[in-house]
């Protein structure tokens, strides 16, 4: 178990020093979140949402990543726009980063059943780094901590930075699409109290989303997604496939990668709305890890939750008027 911790810190330094990093963890629900990674979706389906979600992966796996991710989107048909707010805190290993952001898109009608949506998200990060934690190949350990390495010490150290995020998206009936462009001001962590060169950068990353949801008989329709990240260097997709029994319950698979060198994992996936308005929602789904690290974990769980309300706002069948003459 030590070598698979020395292994894992090895990593997460490499991580830190090449001054690269991934602008948001991964998530095998990104069909149910859009709101967390694209601002043009808040409040585009006319329906005020609270979601809260969580992800273990690479379970059993010492220092693996955890992501706690909540949030809201609120519509306001007076001003034909949305609101968000998201709130995340991802930790791996020695390496703990929080997020928190506000966003606004603005929604124009096209005509019936067709709205545009054009968002920005804004926040703030906070990460931190527990130099006690981690275990260098050439540290010596006996009486202490000394990690014998110039860039790393034995104290806890933080960074903060801005960051934006702009979106658009499409809104129709039977199908959605988004486009995303994450981390666009691209700052870097700058660590306290350490050499200059452990200064992380965050590249910007073009990200799309499609989605369409297929009725195949009354009780029964097929939901395929597809999302695609690149960073314009490397290529990231994730493909999924639900297929739902009125609005009830849901049967589902994602597949992460498009080729055998990209080729992650497969997921599956169950969700279940035991409630006929579809207002709350459990989603639930376990990642077989392929590649080399699916030989020392034991795949990657994830739960989501849900609940949706409808705006005041949105146009609803009137129940049958009777004339009183004592009102009139």
């Amino acid at each position: 178990m030590k070598i698979k911790r020395v292994l894992f810190y090895v990593l997460l330094i490499n991580w830190l020093l090449p001054v690269y990093a991934q602008i948001k963890p991964i998530s095998s629900h990104f069909n149910f979140l859009n709101e967390l990674y694209n601002p043009a979706f808040y409040g585009i389906d006319e329906q005020y949402k609270f979601a809260l979600n969580y992800r273990n992966q690479w379970a059993r796996l010492d220092g693996a990543p955890s992501t706690i991710n909540f949030l809201s989107s609120f519509y306001l048909p007076k001003l034909k726009s949305g609101i968000g707010m998201n709130i995340t805190n991802d930790q791996i290993g020695a390496f703990k980063n929080n997020q928190f952001q506000l966003g606004y898109n603005y929604i124009i009608p096209i005509k019936d059943k067709l709205k545009i949506g054009i968002g920005a998200q804004a926040g703030f990060e906070f990460s931190k780094l527990d130099g006690t934690k981690l275990i260098t190949p050439n540290g010596d350990y006996s009486s202490g901590i000394n990690h014998n390495d110039d860039y790393l010490n034995n104290q806890k150290i933080k960074s903060f930075r801005p960051f934006l995020n702009i979106g658009i998206s499409m809104n129709t009936k039977y199908l959605d699409l988004g486009i995303a462009y994450l981390n666009s001001i691209n700052n870097a962590n700058s660590f306290d109290g350490i050499l200059k060169e452990l200064k992380p950068t965050y590249k910007s990353v073009l990200q799309t989303n499609l989605k369409s949801k297929i009725k195949t008989g009354e009780n029964f329709s097929i939901e395929p997604a597809l999302m695609i990240n690149t960073d314009f260097v490397n290529i990231q997709t994730d493909f999924q496939l639900m297929f739902n029994y009125r609005s009830f319950v849901g049967l589902g698979t994602n597949i992460r990668g498009y080729n055998k060198n990209a080729f992650e994992s497969v997921s599956t996936i169950i969700k279940i709305s035991p409630l006929k308005n579809k207002m709350l929602g459990i989603i639930y789904s376990y990642d077989f890890t392929f590649k080399e690290l699916g030989d020392v974990n034991k795949g990657s769980h994830e739960i989501t939750m849900y609940y949706n309300m409808r705006s005041v706002g949105m146009k609803t069948k009137l129940p049958k008027f009777i004339n009183n003459p004592r009102f009139l």
